[in-house]
């Protein structure tokens, strides 16, 4: 028996491939514990930190997955991970790889708002200015002149936009 690291984006299950390598007259429980590495069980992984998986008599070859749910953030964060460990009650199976990793991809990015006195960008963010988005979403920036006051030039990422109203990352 062995199983193998995986690897998913966050609020997606991570798939723990689970492979025997000799057919068996009778079925098999491969028991499984998570343990916490970077990420915690219950904010960015949960489902059960115990479970089993019974692998049918006949079968060899990859033959099954352990599912492990991730949870869903809009805090950019870096890729996170925890352990999978599987033990066997059954003295004839033998454990070749015992233990895997799953790593949890960040889907988020944060935008860093700043302005100058006499205008307003909104959203403003965070006090710190901070606006999270996840990836492959969008969010459009209004920028408001105070009255008598206009815009110069909108800069993302250093880049000149020009003189514009609203901006869509």
């Amino acid at each position: 028996l062995s199983v193998s690291n995986a690897t998913a984006v966050e609020g997606n299950a991570i798939e723990f491939p689970v492979t025997i390598t000799a057919d068996r007259e009778i079925s098999v429980v491969v028991a499984y514990k998570t343990t916490d590495g970077t990420a915690e069980d219950g904010v960015d992984y949960s489902g059960t930190q115990t479970g089993s998986l019974t692998i049918p008599a006949g079968l060899s070859g990859q033959i099954a997955n352990i599912s492990i749910a991730t949870t869903a953030d809009v805090i950019d964060e870096g890729d996170e991970n925890f352990s999978l460990t599987i033990s066997s009650t059954d003295p004839k199976a033998t454990i070749s790889t015992a233990a895997a990793e799953g790593i949890i991809q960040n889907n988020d990015f944060t935008v860093v708002v700043t302005q100058s006195a006499h205008g307003v960008i909104a959203p403003a963010g965070d006090a710190s200015g901070n606006v999270f988005l996840e990836e492959g979403s969008s969010q459009t920036f209004t920028i408001t002149p105070e009255t008598d006051y206009c815009t110069v030039d909108v800069l993302v990422d250093g880049v000149s936009q020009g003189v514009v109203d609203a901006y869509t990352l």
